[in-house]
Formats: structure tokens, C-alpha cells, sequence
């Protein structure tokens, strides 16, 4: 498998991705996550078109069933996110799929995201020839398929949250069906799953006391840009499907601009954590004029958190609802990477942000304890890249001197939305007990407006058969992550 993957190139992308998915079909499932992994990468760089692409990993989805890693499943939503002209045809294809595959989690999770975005495209066709054949697509039929894989006891409590958020934005995308979509999503107010029950009770208030907010808040996502391609590796084709070029972000540009770190990770906290300010991509040299500020105001009263002191321009809130969890989105290249090599940050060149180390800064900023309850004790430790001061790279510390082992460690945060966040993935589940060990994940935080810090963090976690999940927040961060 190994050695086919070496062999791709763009002359025999096609041929090989039609025997690779052969291969995937027949494989043991120990080999499907890694063969689907290393097929979005060859897609990835050798792509001919944008269309191909999306076709090919709508087959990897079907393919691999519930094998397909969360990396994969992020990149391909991504990908989508990003292909503006082929929004309406690769959501009717999920839609066919979706209804043949219902209890695939991975599909499910891309096409709930994608009908939830771009729902309304579904009933129109295309009279380019893309597609086989027309498709005839209601509302009530959309709402029963979904109303279906809520109930199904296979469906995992992440997939449902994918598919709750889907029915909420359809609320303002479907015309006839509003009343339904209402009392679906209002059914999970009392739900055991306490996600999913946060869900329900922020949309019932959003639905009923804040109507003028409603289409603004829940309005499409902005594209979401691949902020981490490399120059001379180009997601899919040069020119689209209709001949026309498309601009593609690459590496080499980030050292020419301000360092940006992608928050799409984060975004999923509003609802996640609560009590906190949306968190979304934005471009910090932008301004909003005085009605978007009003409105962003009143969002401040529907989801509450650190309220009007938070400093800076206030971006359009209409992605806080992508229910994203803080597993790896990133491509399985970057995450490898950096889970290899981010022991000390001290001479290391991370994403091409040129991280290095500033033994002047370090000095200031002391680790601190973000977290210490159960015997788990969690330290932030804290270092600035010398060309990017803007940005705040923090290193977290786990360790565990009880004496039963921690495992499945999940960690979350957000943040002001003025404020960008990356979490990348840590470096093992499990904390050895009896301080025998650590593990450490990476946190990027850029501040444009060198406004003060306050984290809101999730702690979850099993120790001794008991599963266990803490909230707090850390205000206590030194000084000289904002005062330069």
C-alpha cells in the first residue's frame, strides 16, 4: 500500500485512485483508516480537477463506512467549504448518498454540515451536465431522514450534534417547514446527553425571544480558507470547473503577512462550553460599521460570557455554530509534524510561522497552573516567535500523581472572538499515573489587539472507571503575552 502511495503522481492519479478505492472496498479494517488518510493526501496534491476531487472523496466516505478518520472527514468539509461554484452539486450528491448510507457516522457528519450550510440548493439542478441524473428533494423528506438518524440507536452523540445543527440553520433555509424543525429540535431539551440538550435549549431561546437575530446568526459560514497548503501542492486543479483560475493560499505568503492561525477548531464552544463569545476567522485589519457592532452587542446578551469588555472590532458571529470538536482538522502531514517535534519550542520552525526561541521573553512569561484537581495537574508554559509577536505559542504539561491511570484526555478552550485559537492534537490520551510520565498538546493564540487573556477550558477525562468533566477559567496568564 506503502509503495502505491509513493508511486501517484498527477500522470496516474486517476488509474490509481480507481484501484486504490478497490483495494479500500476489500481491505481489513485495520488497514481502512490509514489507506483513506493517504488517499485524501494523494487527492489532495494531485488532484486534476476540483470536481474529481470531491467525487473521489464522497467515494472514500461511502468506502471506508465508519473507518474514516476525524482529519479526513474535517479536510473534506474544508474542501467543500472553499469549492463555491460546486456548493449545489456536491450537496445533492451527499443527499443521494446520505440515503443509502445511514449509518456511515463520518458521511453522515460531512453531509449534515453541508445540507445545513447549503440546504436550499438541494431542489435545484444543474443544466451543466455534472450531474447523472435530476433529483426531486423536499423538505419533509430532508426532515424525516434526519429525524431518522436522531432516533437511531447506532447514531453516536457527536453525529447527532452534526445533525441538530443542520436542522437549526435549515429552520431559516427552508420556507414551509420552520414549525416542524422547531419542535424537532425542542424534543432534545431534556435529552440525557448534555451537548445536545444545550443545543436544543440555546436554539428554543434563539427561535423565540431573539427573531431579529435568527437569519444573522445563522447564516452561511464564510469560506473556510486552507491556511497550511504548500507552495508547488495545490488543492485540486489550477482553474476550476468552469475554466476560470483559482487563487490558491500558499505557504511562502505567510512570511510576507501577519501570521493568521486557523480557529475553526474552536468555533464549536459557543455551544460546547458556553458562556463565552463566538470565535471566528476574521481579518483583524477589517472594521464592521455601527449596526454590525449593535448587532454583535445583542449577541453578547443571547449567549452571554465575557460580555462588552472585550476590546477590538467584533466579527460576524455566523460560524459559531459549526459543531467541531478539537480532534486533529488539520492534514494528517501537519499534525505529524507537529506532534514529532514540538518537545521544547526553543529553534524550531513550526508551519512555517519560523518559531524560535527568545530567552529574553521566556524569562517573563512563567508557566503557570491552568488546572490541578483529581490529581491531574495541567501547566501552561508560554513562548513568542521572535518574527510574529502578535502570536502566543503555549505548551501544555499533563501530569497525573494519583494512582490510577487517566485516559481518554480531552482538553477544549475558546476564547474572545477577538482573539484567534489553534489546538492542536496532544501527544497521547492516557496520563501514566504516580507522575511516571506527562503528555502535552500545543495551543496557538494570536492576539492582534494585545487585549488581555481569559481562557475558557473543558477538562474531560476517565480515572478509575469514572468519567469525568470539569469547566473553568484561566485569567491568570503573565503579562507580556499582551504588553509588548
Amino acid at each position: 500500500m506503502e509503495l502505491c502511495f509513493a508511486l501517484i503522481n498527477t500522470n496516474n492519479i486517476r488509474t490509481m485512485m480507481k484501484e486504490l478505492l478497490v483495494f479500500l472496498d476489500k481491505a481489513d479494517a485495520e488497514f481502512k483508516s490509514q489507506c483513506s488518510s493517504n488517499m485524501f493526501i494523494a487527492a489532495e496534491m494531485h488532484a486534476p480537477s476540483r470536481r474529481w476531487h470531491l467525487d473521489t472523496m464522497l467515494k472514500v466516505l461511502t468506502t471506508a463506512s465508519n473507518h474514516v478518520r476525524d482529519d479526513v472527514m474535517a479536510n473534506v468539509i474544508q474542501l467543500i467549504s472553499e469549492s463555491s461554484s460546486l456548493h449545489g452539486y456536491i450537496t445533492r450528491q451527499l443527499w443521494k448518498c446520505l440515503r443509502g448510507h445511514a449509518e456511515d457516522q463520518p458521511l453522515i457528519q460531512v453531509a449534515a454540515w453541508c445540507i445545513g450550510e447549503f440546504g436550499d440548493l438541494l431542489p435545484f439542478q444543474t443544466n451543466d451536465g455534472a450531474e447523472d441524473e435530476p433529483i426531486q428533494v423536499s423538505e419533509d423528506e430532508v426532515i424525516d431522514l434526519f429525524q431518522k438518524i436522531l432516533l437511531n440507536n447506532h447514531t453516536t452523540c457527536v453525529t447527532r450534534e452534526y445533525v441538530l445543527m443542520a436542522l437549526i440553520k435549515l429552520g431559516t433555509r427552508f420556507k414551509d417547514s420552520t414549525a416542524r424543525i422547531q419542535r424537532l429540535v425542542g424534543s432534545f431539551a431534556s435529552h440525557i446527553d448534555v451537548e445536545l440538550q444545550q443545543r436544543s435549549i440555546e436554539s428554543s431561546r434563539l427561535f423565540g425571544k431573539y427573531t431579529k437575530l435568527w437569519h444573522e446568526l445563522l447564516e452561511r459560514m464564510p469560506v473556510i480558507e486552507n491556511k497550511h497548503q504548500t507552495a508547488g501542492l495545490p488543492n485540486g486543479d489550477s482553474t476550476n470547473e468552469n475554466g476560470s483560475s483559482e487563487n490558491h493560499t500558499v505557504l511562502e505568503n505567510t512570511r510576507k503577512q501577519p501570521a493568521v492561525v486557523d480557529s475553526q477548531e474552536s468555533n464549536a464552544l459557543l455551544d460546547l462550553l458556553g458562556g463565552m463569545d463566538p470565535i471566528v476567522t476574521a481579518d483583524v485589519s477589517k472594521t464592521n460599521d455601527a449596526s454590525q457592532v449593535s448587532s454583535n452587542l445583542d449577541l453578547l446578551d443571547l449567549l452571554g460570557g465575557f460580555g462588552s469588555d472585550v476590546g477590538g472590532p467584533l466579527p460576524n458571529p455566523s460560524s459559531g455554530f459549526l459543531p467541531v470538536r478539537t480532534d486533529p482538522i488539520l492534514s494528517p502531514t501537519l499534525n505529524n509534524h507537529n506532534n514529532n517535534n514540538v518537545g521544547t519550542l526553543g529553534g524550531l520552525l513550526i508551519d512555517g510561522f519560523g518559531l524560535q526561541h527568545s530567552s529574553s521573553v521566556q524569562n517573563i512569561m512563567l508557566p503557570i497552573t491552568a488546572y490541578e484537581n483529581n490529581g491531574l495537574k495541567i501547566v501552561f508554559s508560554f513562548d513568542k516567535p521572535v518574527d510574529n509577536p502578535q502570536m502566543t505559542v503555549i505548551t501544555l504539561s499533563a501530569s497525573n500523581s494519583s494512582i490510577h491511570p487517566i485516559t481518554e484526555f480531552l482538553f477544549q478552550a475558546a476564547v474572545p472572538k477577538t482573539f484567534q485559537l489553534q489546538l492542536l492534537s496532544p501527544s497521547s490520551t492516557t496520563v501514566p499515573p504516580g507522575n511516571s510520565g506527562s503528555i502535552s498538546q500545543v495551543i496557538r493564540v494570536v492576539n492582534p489587539n494585545q487585549n488581555q487573556l481569559r481562557m475558557r477550558i473543558k477538562i474531560s477525562y476517565v480515572q478509575d472507571g469514572a468519567t469525568i468533566q470539569e469547566q473553568s477559567e484561566v485569567n491568570n496568564f503573565p503579562s507580556a503575552m499582551w504588553q509588548q
